[in-house]
């Protein structure tokens, strides 16, 4: 099940959590800047479960992370929900972008801004063996990831976009 080409991420199946993550050092830390968390995702439970996290295990605090909860896309640090976005529907491929921009951080669900702007002047932080996608936990995130970019130090969207209409390919950011 892919939204553009032959392949895409399939977390959450079975008994077992399976899950895509970095292995070693840690990834590049978001710190004070801009910055644009996006991928296509379809999910097939709304229960809650993270896709993208750059928690370490057990811990809260400065570390973006963007989950879906009672059919709700909602980006999430520091201990509380900072963004939740308007109810979806399962099965259905939906835009999901993060973007910080001059320290506002918006979510956009298929290049629409939903929910409130966060005022966020963050230092934030990524532990050892993170970002992953999907959830290391049995009952992690039920679906499928593609598409996914991770651009620091840019904000690629500040408004509403039509989001990309066929696979990125390997470019180089910009």
């Amino acid at each position: 099940n892919t939204k553009f080409g032959t392949g895409s991420i399939r977390t959450g199946i079975g008994d077992t959590a399976q899950y895509l993550g970095v292995k070693g050092d840690s990834f590049p830390a978001f710190g004070t800047g801009d910055f644009t968390i996006e991928a296509f995702v379809k999910y097939n439970d709304g229960t809650s479960s993270n896709f993208y996290d750059t928690r370490p295990a057990g811990v809260q605090g400065l570390y973006p992370s963007v989950y879906v909860n009672s059919n709700k896309f909602k980006y999430y640090t520091n201990s509380a929900d900072r963004i939740t976005g308007e109810t979806k529907t399962i099965n259905r491929w939906y835009h999901v972008a993060v973007v910080r921009y001059n320290s506002e951080t918006k979510l956009y669900v298929d290049g629409r801004q939903e929910g409130a702007t966060y005022a966020d002047t963050n230092n934030y932080l990524t532990a050892t063996d993170r970002p992953i996608l999907g959830n290391r936990n049995t009952t992690g995130f039920d679906g499928f990831v593609d598409e996914m970019r991770i651009t620091l130090g840019q904000a690629r969207y500040t408004a509403n976009f039509t989001p990309m209409t066929a696979a990125s390919g390997n470019k180089s950011p910009g």
